[in-house]
């Protein structure tokens, strides 16, 4: 066993005496190519294009309340590769009639990414430090418990909101803006009309059900989501 061991410990200093032990990242095999320059002129790139377009129009001919948009563009080129858009029969009474390029979703948890590549860009962050470094509000007005009871804030890293270990529940029960208290201007949103606020709709308690399109839409036994 001793003899063992310590032909594994030569192996190992041997290992970082070596001249490539140092650490570094290898290259890309093969010549590194440069971005191409005009992809809507290649071939390949406009039969790829319209395999996807019959995709799209096949997909979305079965939605009949989701509305879709798929854009691709190169930075070396103005007009988009791809452009494409779907709006559904049934539409949100207070949403667009068309949807285009120009039209504006709710958040998704794709965007999650926008806000994590920002903040790779900001060089005075470290992933390692709690989040109450740079929004102590959330310490000062922390409720004080348990770990079950409470988050507890200070020991939340950036990293760990990143990378979504951080303990904290996937989803609020409601939509923050269908809150009065909600303070939207103040944190840059536009005035919330009190129309677009999702009604009182579970059907539980002293609440109203749901209102008659969302009966026809998702049938007798089903609620509409608050």
């Amino acid at each position: 066993m001793i003899k063992t061991t310590s032909i594994l410990s030569l192996i190992v200093v041997a290992a970082f005496r070596l001249p490539g032990a140092d650490g570094k990242p290898c290259p890309p095999l093969g010549a590194v190519l440069p971005p191409p320059r005009r992809p809507s002129k290649d071939s390949v790139v406009a039969e790829a294009v319209k395999s996807l377009e019959a995709v799209f129009a096949s997909m979305t001919s079965r939605y009949s309340a989701s509305a879709v948009s798929i854009g691709v563009r190169s930075i070396h080129e103005d007009v988009p590769l791809v452009d494409l858009h779907y709006t559904p029969p049934i539409k949100n009474k207070n949403g667009t009639e068309e949807v285009t390029a120009d039209t504006v979703y709710r958040i998704g948890s794709c965007t999650k990414l926008f806000t994590v590549l920002s903040l790779l860009q900001q060089t005075k962050i470290r992933w390692d430090e709690p989040v109450t470094r740079y929004l102590p509000e959330l310490e000062e007005n922390q409720v004080h418990g348990t770990e079950i009871e409470a988050v507890q804030w200070q020991h939340v890293t950036i990293g760990a909101l990143a990378s979504h270990v951080s303990g904290i529940g996937r989803d609020l029960a409601f939509d923050l803006a269908n809150f009065p208290s909600f303070p939207a201007e103040k944190m840059g949103l536009p005035p919330l009309q009190e129309k677009t606020r999702a009604r009182h709709c579970s059907g539980l308690g002293n609440t109203t059900a749901c209102e008659e399109e969302g009966e026809r839409l998702f049938g007798g036994g089903m609620y509409c989501e608050c």
